[in-house]
């Protein structure tokens, strides 16, 4: 682990303290994720295969507009209700 820490220009949410999966890359909700399964799936990515549970994001860009920011939303939601995956 690195220990470098990330500011962003735009942010959602309290912070927070967790590993960071970073890439110069952008993303879609919609073609990049597999929502179940949690994991970036479009094999073209610089993360693919990488599991985005309990991780921050920090990428180049996200994809999509709307769309992206419905799929973020419903993905929070979901993981509310599952029990963390480490503490």
């Amino acid at each position: 682990m690195s220990g470098k820490i990330f500011h962003a220009a735009a942010g959602m949410g309290r912070k927070v303290r967790a590993k960071a999966l970073v890439a110069s890359d952008g993303f879609s909700a919609r073609y990049d994720l597999d929502r179940i399964r949690g994991v970036f799936s479009r094999p073209e990515h610089k993360l693919a295969g990488e599991s985005y549970q309990e991780r921050v994001l920090v990428l180049d860009a996200a994809k999509g507009g709307v769309a992206t920011a419905w799929m973020l939303h419903e993905m929070k939601s979901r993981a509310a209700s599952c029990p963390p995956l480490w503490s």
